[in-house]
């Protein structure tokens, strides 16, 4: 799975493909929860065997879920979930903000 942010500035996405190409290519996430597309048009590269691009995608919202489909002469040479998060993927917590722990004594009654 690859993490992207959600942030007007580029970012480099990196992914093995199908085969090793360069040049214009499209990828299109599709969200996961709202069913809505975003197409953007990109140039890629390639490190070692790494496929890569960096391309600012602004549309991308937090905590949603994409399925990400790279383009090239009309063959899709990659298809992959992308998870956005402005949290560092290493410390991802789904309940970052949102669950409060509360204390408790704990006390049990032993018969």
């Amino acid at each position: 799975m690859t993490y992207l942010q959600e942030s007007a500035s580029a970012q480099e996405v990196k992914f093995i493909a199908r085969s090793l190409q360069t040049g214009a290519a499209t990828v299109v996430f599709t969200d996961e929860l709202l069913n809505t597309t975003i197409t953007d048009s990109v140039t890629l590269s390639t490190d070692r065997y790494y496929t890569l691009f960096s391309q600012a995608i602004p549309e991308l919202k937090e905590e949603h879920s994409y399925m990400m489909v790279v383009t090239h002469n009309s063959v899709d040479i990659f298809k992959g979930k992308v998870f956005v998060t402005n949290q560092t993927p290493l410390d991802y917590s789904i309940n970052d903000g949102v669950y409060t722990e509360r204390s408790t004594t704990n006390d049990f009654i032993i018969i």
